[in-house]
């Protein structure tokens, strides 16, 4: 029983994964990556390109690729850092911030719906579910667990 309850919850939480990013980017016409490296530059306006994808859990490849499309697309710029020239420094530009600001909107509008029928408290007990079990995996990925 309770087999079957984990891989129901892990399969429901892994069609998630993979369906939400393709929703959001059908509705926001961004893809989540790139919306998530927008929204961290305009907090910060510039960064450096390691310490963005260090902060986004991405790897050198992928962040590349994502930096190249939104400079493609004039959201980003990408310099060389003048005081380490082995730094790349990403700033968003005035059409990324435009971007962003239109999409603000629709964000909303999408957070909304994905959150209907769903309370906070039940959001919160989730949310404690999915901690416990991370926690869980790295115990015996760490190999402290005590069986």
């Amino acid at each position: 029983m309770k087999h079957t309850m984990i891989h129901d919850m892990l399969s429901r939480v892994r069609d998630i994964d993979t369906w939400a990013p393709l929703v959001f980017e059908a509705k926001m016409n961004i893809s989540l990556v790139r919306y998530e490296i927008l929204s961290r530059l305009l907090l910060d306006d510039s960064l450096i390109q390691v310490d963005l994808q260090e902060m986004l859990n991405l790897d050198r490849a992928a962040m590349s690729r994502h930096l190249g499309i939104l400079e493609d697309k004039g959201y980003v710029v990408r310099n060389r850092n003048p005081e380490n020239k082995r730094e790349v420094v990403v700033t968003i530009s005035e059409e990324g911030r435009r971007v962003m600001q239109s999409c603000c909107d629709t964000h909303d509008v999408f957070n909304e719906r994905l959150m209907e029928g769903i309370s906070e408290a039940s959001m919160e007990v989730a949310i404690g579910v999915l901690e416990t079990l991370r926690e869980n995996v790295n115990h015996i990925m760490e190999g402290n667990n005590d069986e």
